[in-house]
C-alpha cells in the first residue's frame, strides 16, 4: 500500500486542487503510517495550522504516542512530500475513534467508473490487495480528474 500512497499526493499536487485536499491527504497519510494497531485507536480529525489533531481512545495511548510524535511527523511529511504537518497533538476523545471504526469501509474499485483496460492492466500484479489498491487509487485520481475537468 505504502508505494501506491507514495504517488498520490504528486498526483493530487499535480491537479492544481485548492487547499481544501491538504487534510484529506493529511489524514490519508495518518491512516497510512499508523498501520492496523493505531487505525484500531486513533484517528486523525483536524488539519490546522501545520498541527495534526489525532482522537485516541485512552491517555495510555496518548501518552504512548506522544513520546512518537516527531518520528511521526517525519514519516507523515515524507509521505505528504511538502511539510505541511509540524505538530501532531494526541486528545482523548473515544467517542471520535468509535465513530471513526464504524465509517470506516473501504471503497471498492466497483464503485467507480474503471475503464476495462485499466483493469486489464491491473490483473498482471500478482498480489490480489495490491491489485485491489491499484485500480481503487488510479480509479479515485480519475474520478477527481473528471471532476477538475468538469468544473
Amino acid at each position: 500500500m505504502e508505494p501506491i500512497f507514495a504517488t498520490i499526493p504528486g498526483i493530487v499536487y499535480g491537479l492544481d486542487v485548492e487547499n481544501n485536499v491538504t487534510p484529506s491527504l493529511a489524514f490519508a497519510a495518518w491512516r497510512n503510517i499508523a498501520g492496523d494497531l493505531l487505525n484500531e485507536r486513533t484517528v486523525a480529525t483536524k488539519l490546522e495550522d501545520s498541527q495534526l489533531t489525532v482522537a485516541v481512545e485512552d491517555e495510555t495511548w496518548q501518552k504512548h504516542l506522544e513520546g512518537l510524535a516527531p518520528q511521526m511527523v517525519a514519516r507523515l511529511n515524507g509521505a505528504l512530500r511538502k511539510g505541511e504537518v509540524k505538530r501532531i497533538e494526541f486528545v482523548i476523545d473515544a467517542n471520535a475513534v468509535t465513530r471513526s471504526k464504524a465509517n470506516t469501509r473501504r471503497p471498492k474499485a466497483e464503485w467507480y467508473e474503471v475503464p476495462e483496460s485499466l483493469v486489464n492492466a491491473a490483473k498482471a500484479i500478482p498480489d490480489e490487495g495490491l491489485r485491489e489498491n491499484f485500480v481503487t487509487a488510479a480509479a479515485a485520481y480519475l474520478a477527481v480528474k473528471s471532476v477538475k475537468v468538469k468544473t
